[in-house]
């Protein structure tokens, strides 16, 4: 890598981040995560030797990662109460 003035490198958290360990992975100092937010979907090719099945982004289940992420990071930010 070369160094370029102003620019820097961020490592992202990812590989497995879910709706059940994203605060965790957050609450461990973790400032950008990474997810598929992913469903199964059923590939009717597999009924002519197709895989069966394939992977797509569920919009609903990224959205809701977000906004998860979102108000952990607003929580944390104001404090306790």
């Amino acid at each position: 890598m070369s160094a370029r003035p102003g620019r820097r490198v961020q490592v992202m958290a990812g590989g497995g981040v879910t709706e059940a360990n994203l605060v965790s992975v957050l609450e461990a100092g973790v400032d950008a995560v990474h997810f598929s937010a992913g469903a199964r979907v059923f590939d009717p090719s597999a009924e002519a030797g197709g895989y069966g099945a394939h992977q797509v982004t569920d919009p609903a289940r990224a959205r809701a990662l977000v906004e998860l992420a979102r108000s952990h990071v607003a929580a944390a930010v104001a404090g306790p109460r």
